[in-house]
């Protein structure tokens, strides 16, 4: 306890320099907080997104290489009649339009068959999701989230409204039916209008608009829940489509479980990148640190020549300056610390979403502090550990 209070005390009698010093580390602390903030919450986002899916199966397709082949109904009907299979849902995306009558905004379309959680996570707000009659009379309804409901028509439940929607340049009064949550939608929060609106239609009547009953996928689970199964039912669905579809070889299966953690490993590598370019700024605060304590060390050199005449042994001088150091370390790291949590709930409350400091993201934080402290003072401090104390003495 008497080394830490010495070495405030000779901390402060260099204020100036000790505070610099804290600053730097402070700058370096944050950028590295701030990009694990960001590249953890940002993989949990697409991870939280990837788990709404609910697509633990496969998807067919047809091979770009056999522009002449589709998937259409009877496919869809076909599949799911297979023993093996538990459910299947078509997927079908189109680009169009939205308005209220007023200004035309872009938006995404996604078909999809009642019973919409076997595809999309839909938590709705209000009203209801769409039902099996809305599917096969092709009826023009659709779900919107919040976020797009408030701007369209000032509020969240829009349930009853009517929205003008644009398809294949065909424009059509269309039902709200549903209302569904828009938590998950921090793109859209963040950049605006940069990213699309989202609206469920039935695929129906998005193929009654196109004009076809082509289908883009087709997303299945299977009735085993072992995912070491999927690509043996994957290939096995496939070649009941292909007897089904006299021989044909242009379906293709994809599992989406593997595709994911495909992903999710790319996402591991980025926050590993984004860590180490956040770490390079600690490394140049770092090396602050070593800078200031040689100073340190030449300005006390007579100081130090006196302890070690009156039996300061060189352990103690080196244990002095190291504890220094950790504290301007540990120092910066606590500003760090403080000052980033204060950063990221203002971020968090722009982007409505937040933003929080892990427990285990401090304690690592304040472990690497103090290994720094160590590692860039351990230079210093052997260099006044070393002096001879009679040269010492001499200088002035």
């Amino acid at each position: 306890m008497d080394n830490i209070l010495i070495a405030f005390k000779n901390l402060s009698r260099r204020k100036s320099r000790s505070l610099l010093t804290i600053i730097s580390i402070t700058i370096g602390i944050m950028s590295v907080l701030v990009i694990g903030v960001i590249s953890s919450t940002g993989q949990s986002l697409i991870n939280n997104e990837l788990d709404s899916l609910g697509l633990n199966g496969v998807t067919l397709s047809v091979d770009n290489k056999n522009p002449h082949e589709s998937l259409i109904n009877d496919d869809l009907d076909f599949i799911r009649k297979l023993s093996f299979i538990d459910s299947a849902s078509p997927i079908i995306t189109a680009v169009g339009g939205i308005s209220n009558n007023s200004e035309l905004s872009q938006a995404v379309l996604w078909g999809f068959d009642s019973g919409s959680d076997k595809i999309i996570s839909l938590e709705i707000l209000y009203g209801s999701d769409m039902n099996k009659s809305d599917i096969s009379a092709r009826t023009n309804v659709c779900l919107m989230d919040s976020t797009t409901a408030k701007l369209l028509f000032s509020r969240e439940n829009a349930v009853g409204s009517k929205v003008l929607i644009t398809i294949n340049n065909i424009t059509d009064y269309y039902t709200i039916v549903g209302i569904v949550s828009a938590d998950s939608s921090i793109l859209q929060n963040v950049m605006g209008d940069y990213i699309p609106n989202l609206i469920y239609l039935p695929y129906t009547t998005i193929q009654q608009y196109i004009g076809s009953d082509k289908i883009s996928q087709i997303a299945i689970k299977f009735e085993s829940k072992e995912e070491s199964m999927y690509d043996t039912l994957g290939e096995k669905t496939v070649k009941a489509m292909g007897s089904y579809k006299s021989g044909t070889n242009s379906i293709k299966v994809e599992n989406i479980s593997k595709q994911r953690d495909k992903l999710s490993n790319m996402l591991n590598i980025i926050n590993v990148v984004l860590s180490i370019i956040g770490s390079i700024s600690l490394v140049v605060a770092g090396i602050g640190i070593t800078t200031v304590m040689l100073v340190s060390v030449t300005e006390r050199t007579k100081e130090i020549g006196i302890k070690k005449a009156i039996g300061a042994k060189s352990a103690d001088i080196m244990k002095e300056f190291l504890i220094e150091a950790i504290l301007l370390s540990v120092g910066g790291c606590l500003t760090g610390i403080i000052l980033t949590e204060s950063f990221i709930k203002i971020c968090g409350f722009i982007m409505n979403y937040s933003l929080n400091l892990s427990l285990q993201q401090i304690l690592s934080t304040l472990l690497i502090s103090v290994i720094c402290g160590i590692i860039f003072g351990v230079y210093p401090a052997r260099t006044a550990a070393k002096m001879n104390p009679v040269d010492s003495l001499r200088r002035e």
